[in-house]
């Protein structure tokens, strides 16, 4: 088995494990010599809160697995998500990350008292048009064309 393959199988493992015996975003902090690095394994790199660099592995049923390396800590800090916000982010949003939903609903009421202004309703009627379109063309080409 090439070297990629068994260190992207210790990650698909303690997935698994972490999946099966703790609640999604129980953090935990793994040691670099029970896993290898994320990248050297594979995942890909992602946005997230926090410092650090943050990396994903997709699971099975539409969850991920979230990594977090920060600099000088001896181990990585990991949680999994009941949603891959890549393949689900209004989904990713409200079941694992509420409070920036609730963040981004007050932002889009306060853009919608806003556009009471007769100046600036077709500003953010452009503005929530174009980020619709570019959600559908987002959502309609994970259809056509799924990753690996």
């Amino acid at each position: 088995m090439p070297e990629r393959n068994r260190e992207l199988q210790a990650w698909l493992e303690l997935a698994s494990i972490l999946v099966d015996s703790l609640p999604p975003h129980a953090e935990v902090c793994v040691p670099p010599d029970l896993a290898p690095h994320p990248a050297q394994a594979g995942l890909k790199r992602t946005l997230g809160l926090g410092r650090g660099r943050h990396y994903a592995l997709p699971l099975p049923g539409g969850g991920r697995l979230h990594v977090r390396v920060l600099g000088g800590e001896h181990c990585y800090r990991v949680h999994w998500d009941l949603r891959d916000p890549s393949s689900d982010p209004l989904g990713h949003l409200l079941l694992d990350a509420p409070s920036l939903a609730a963040v981004a609903a007050g932002a889009l009421n306060s853009l919608l008292e806003l556009a009471r202004a007769p100046a600036v309703a077709p500003l953010l009627g452009g503005l929530l048009t174009g980020a619709a379109a570019a959600l559908l063309a987002s959502s309609l080409a994970r259809l056509l064309w799924p990753s690996p």
